[in-house]
């Protein structure tokens, strides 16, 4: 139950709430702060998450960086759930995804609509997804912008994790992957996106 607003810079794990999460969870958090990172982990809420879910929390300033750049983590190794970023992202290098630059965990229920840009392992919604964990009912803006895969280091596109082309599609919960969201947790928006029920 935390938010910052504003804009953060600096050169390795930047978030726009917590730079680096150790041994905690995050629940119903925020970030409207634009992030500039120089160096590696810069993630619109978080920069690095070792040891910690994320439940229920966005994101929506722009991220910049060099490596593990995402639009809610930059690096992950545990799960995310019923989280969104909305922000465009962009990376000097390698590993950069819409939701996380890297993730080494499940990934559900989530959804990432900015523009992404990177060298390497550049995803709609990871940029690099390890150790086979799953994206269950997730998906992303595949614009014109966008890399054309979910993942930038398997080239996977599934039901699991949608690629979705036209905007107006993430209005309705009623369209798949959306109805198979946890009931309760989300909330349609007049000609927007879905948002959190706590927001």
């Amino acid at each position: 139950d935390c938010s910052s607003t504003g804009d953060v810079s600096g050169s390795n794990y930047v978030g726009g709430l917590v730079g680096y999460c150790y041994g905690g969870d995050i629940y119903n958090s925020f970030s409207t702060v634009d992030i500039s990172g120089s160096s590696s982990s810069i993630g619109g809420l978080v920069g690095s998450v070792g040891n910690g879910n994320i439940y229920n929390s966005y994101a929506t300033g722009d991220v910049s960086g060099s490596n593990y750049v995402g639009g809610l983590v930059g690096r992950t190794y545990r799960n995310i759930y019923n989280s969104y970023a909305t922000g465009n992202i962009s990376a000097n290098n390698n590993y950069v995804g819409g939701l996380i630059g890297e993730s080494s965990g499940e990934i559900n229920n989530s959804y990432a609509i900015g523009d992404v840009s990177g060298s390497n392992y550049a995803g709609g919604l990871v940029g690099k997804h390890n150790n086979g964990e799953k994206i269950i009912n997730s998906y992303y803006y595949n614009s014109d912008n966008n890399p054309a895969y979910c993942s930038g280091s398997d080239l996977i596109g599934s039901p699991e994790c949608s690629h979705i082309g036209n905007l107006d599609y993430f209005y309705s919960l009623s369209n798949p992957p959306m109805d198979s969201w946890t009931p309760g947790e989300w909330v349609e928006v007049s000609d927007s996106y879905p948002v959190l029920s706590w927001q």
